[in-house]
């Protein structure tokens, strides 16, 4: 946690710091689902090797059998919604990149932008400068002209790289959260279905139970 907690403030440093926050987060969450359903798998299995090494009636094992079915049945559930959770996790790295990106044109338009305005500043004062070296003056001239043209190139690359991270994003965005959203219902559908066995298999048991001889 603490090394978490670590990653996560530096993260707040950078430029799309935010965004790998996310990112990390997210991937937690789908770490801890797989966790909790290895868990579950392991101790389905432990009760129906304590079922067996007790020695229970076969009645008994058959209901911690059907049992043990139905919970490995919600575990198959939720590995189906796990790997949807995984493409929505992509979509966050995918957002990521495209920041990543954006954010080096931002950082070239600001290099470029401040070469500039000190060709602008020296050519400004090459050109009050007096007697006048027109030599002087025409190649600082030349290349504030250059800067210019370059800042206005890089500044368009910027723009537009910043437009089509938008509606990337955008698009993204609505495709991965209809995507998770369906397949949230699908997993809730799965498991009413699973508890529907479930049930089924818990309200039989009490009847089998009272057909048992002491």
């Amino acid at each position: 946690m603490a090394t978490h907690a670590v990653r996560k403030a530096a993260n707040r440093l950078k430029e799309e710091g935010d965004l790998e926050n996310v990112y990390g987060e997210l991937k937690m969450v789908v770490s801890a689902m797989e966790h909790r359903i290895r868990m579950q798998e392991r101790s389905t299995k432990t009760l129906r090797e304590w079922c067996d090494r007790r020695h229970e009636s076969p009645r008994i094992q058959d209901f911690v059998n059907d049992i043990g079915d139905c919970e490995l049945e919600v575990c198959g559930v939720d590995r189906k919604y796990i790997e949807e959770v995984r493409l929505f996790l992509r979509l966050w790295k995918t957002m990521l990149a495209d920041k990543k990106d954006l954010n080096s044109k931002v950082a070239e338009f600001r290099k470029v932008q401040k070469n500039l305005d000190q060709a602008t500043k020296k050519y400004a004062q090459i050109a009050g400068k007096q007697p006048r070296d027109e030599e002087k003056v025409a190649r600082a001239l030349k290349t504030k002209d250059t800067l210019e043209a370059e800042a206005a190139s890089v500044k368009k690359e910027m723009e537009d790289k910043y437009l089509e991270v938008q509606q990337e994003k955008h698009t993204l965005l609505r495709k991965g959260y209809m995507s998770l959203h369906t397949a949230s219902m699908a997993r809730l559908r799965g498991m009413v279905e699973v508890e529907d066995k479930m049930r089924t298999v818990i309200n039989e048991f009490p009847a089998v139970v009272k057909e048992r001889t002491v």
